[in-house]
């Protein structure tokens, strides 16, 4: 299968909304922040849906990450639905190529809030 993605239809900020709760059907779930299980994303992915997973959650150890990733790919095995673990292979070509970017200021990133050093 082959897609190209130009965009988002929607993109839910996940401190504001809870996504498995709105009533919606995903055709694909980009999941960003990981705050969500596995059973409730699945529950609101269209049957031959796509979630790809990035992100781990807050306090998250690496042992539940690594539950919730084989966790995904049995469920891909058995199921319609493709659950996608999307890890991250960090080199120092790439951080030069960030680190230009931001330089140049075309990434500007967004401050939610300050916190005190103490």
């Amino acid at each position: 299968m082959k897609a190209i993605v130009r965009g988002a239809d929607h993109v839910i900020d996940y401190t504001q909304e809870d996504f498995t709760r709105n009533g919606q059907r995903y055709d694909l779930i980009f999941d960003s922040a990981g705050y969500r299980s596995l059973s409730h994303c699945r529950r609101v992915l269209g049957s031959n849906g796509i979630l790809v997973m990035c992100g781990a959650g807050n306090g998250r150890s690496s042992l539940r990450i690594m539950a919730r990733t084989l966790d995904a790919l049995l469920v891909s095995r058995f199921g319609r639905q493709k659950l996608v673990p999307l890890m991250a292979n960090r080199n120092r070509d790439d951080l030069i190529v960030l680190k230009e970017l931001i330089e140049a200021g075309k990434v500007i990133p967004v401050i939610d809030r300050e916190l005190p050093v103490e």
